[in-house]
């Protein structure tokens, strides 16, 4: 557990720093083709002072590395895929593990151990973990994302849940981007037709960014932003000892996403261009210039790369296997494992995942201010 504000969520992030520039070597001026060597000095000394500005002028554009401090406590208990935290005012936190399907109460100093609610049907029950977003005080919206049903709780209790069969919860499915603590609910809705059918949020090539609001049922459209556009499901045959692989969606897939804070700001981050639009809780939308985001080819090793990191690895590596592959790589994917490529931090900021690629596979987030800007 961090002991400052940024770091209560307990994101444990890396900065990735990139320098750019070479070393320029020379061998001094020559006079062998008739050129005066102080002619010659005032044209290397003017390149010099140009190249060095411009050296400067990027060292400048770079963002600085942001390192955490070191956790002041760690939790005795370990846990598996953490899909989403709560920190509540006391400052125990509430762990969501999809793995382990199970949401767990830590209080710091205490051999306590404590899950929330349990597997089952009926109220104050779940089938499967989804994520956990804090409301108004210590009130908590906890998904199920298997039913789609919402537990809403007080601290570490489940005091209500509402019913699957809600309307809100039709609407928005498994795809909740945010609460605030007026109440409203943040999510998306693909509305891609096949013959009739819609298709799933992985296939469409296209999302409606809704805003609704849990008491009135009011719902309001905020944006259309771009999908995944997947091809949909695809059977990767079974291999040697591995067995058959379901693929809902191309690994280096990507769609605009959004993320709600709990004072009511929205932060939408699109692909491309590489930006983030802020929308204030009275409904301004701001319309920023890109952020920094060097374009690089996707070549069949970083699509291998890609595989392997989603256990969809094969030997010897073919990537054509799988349809949807893009020609760039894109700033952040989808999220279909923990974690989310979208943290809204404590202090009002905005935490980017970046996409992990072979040269760089950690985990790596940019540091978003509400002017759009890389803190």
């Amino acid at each position: 557990r961090s002991s400052s504000a940024d770091e209560a969520q307990h994101t444990w992030a890396r900065f990735e720093h990139r320098t750019v520039g070479k070393r320029l070597m020379s061998r001094g001026p020559s006079i062998r083709d008739g050129t005066p060597t102080i002619f010659r000095i005032w044209v290397f000394s003017f390149l010099a002072v140009i190249l060095t500005a411009f050296a400067e002028g990027i060292r400048a554009q770079e963002p600085p590395v942001i390192s955490l401090s070191p956790p002041d406590a760690v939790s005795e208990e370990t846990f598996t895929r953490i899909s989403s935290i709560r920190e509540l005012s006391d400052g125990s936190v509430l762990v969501a593990d999809q793995a382990e399907n199970r949401v767990a109460l830590i209080v710091w100093g205490s051999q306590e151990r404590r899950e929330i609610g349990r597997i089952g049907g009926g109220p104050g029950e779940y089938r499967h973990v989804g994520r956990v977003f804090p409301m108004a005080s210590d009130s908590t919206l906890f998904l199920d994302s298997y039913t789609h049903r919402w537990n809403f709780l007080d601290g570490a209790e489940i005091v209500d849940t509402q019913s699957e069969v809600h309307f809100l919860n039709r609407l928005f499915g498994n795809n909740i981007s945010g609460v605030d603590k007026q109440g409203h609910i943040l999510g998306v809705r693909g509305f891609v037709w096949d013959r009739g059918v819609p298709t799933r949020r992985a296939n469409a090539d296209s999302h409606f960014l809704l805003l609704a609001h849990r008491e009135t049922n009011r719902v309001d459209t905020l944006a259309r932003i771009r999908g995944g556009g997947g091809d949909g499901f695809v059977i990767l045959r079974p291999q040697g000892t591995k067995p058959a692989t379901i693929v809902g969606a191309n690994p280096l897939s990507a769609e605009d996403q959004a993320v709600s804070f709990p004072d009511g700001w929205i932060a939408l981050v699109g692909v491309d261009p590489f930006r983030v639009r802020w929308r204030t809780p009275e409904g301004q939308w701001s319309e920023p210039e890109p952020l920094p985001f060097h374009s690089q080819e996707l070549s069949k090793a970083e699509k291998c790369f890609a595989m392997e990191r989603n256990y969809l690895a094969r030997d010897p590596c073919d990537p054509s296997v799988l349809p949807g592959w893009p020609d760039i790589i894109p700033p952040f994917l989808t999220s279909v494992l923990p974690p989310p490529a979208l943290l809204a931090a404590p202090s009002g900021h905005l935490l980017i995942r970046r996409t992990p690629t072979r040269d760089s596979d950690r985990n790596r987030y940019d540091v978003v201010d509400r002017r759009a800007g890389l803190v």
